[in-house]
């Protein structure tokens, strides 16, 4: 099985190489040896891939804007550090004993 992946910005070179790839693969049909997925049905991946493609030896799934490769937005540095100080007060007031 072979994986490929691309990204950028360049939407036309993204497109001529998927173009490429889909005349390499031969006669394609939608639903059976032919997927798109984008961020609408992108829940199925798994099981496309699970899936062979019934009487066909190649099956191409393209997934295109799924979000799948996006960075999560990280909490700013003040909600951070807010944080860090929250539990770092909690931890000393649990680390102190009192003796008598």
């Amino acid at each position: 099985m072979s994986v490929y992946l691309f990204y950028g910005e360049e939407e036309y070179f993204l497109e001529n190489k998927v173009k490429k790839i889909k005349k390499e693969s031969g006669e394609l049909i939608k639903g059976i040896n032919y997927i798109s997925l984008d961020e609408t049905n992108i829940n199925s991946l798994i099981s496309n891939l699970e899936t062979p493609a019934f009487g066909y030896d190649k099956k191409l799934i393209v997934a295109k804007d799924t979000g799948l490769f996006k960075k999560e937005k990280r909490a700013s540095k003040k909600t951070a550090s807010a944080k860090t100080e929250d539990e770092s007060s909690t931890n000393k007031k649990k680390s102190k004993k009192r003796y008598k």
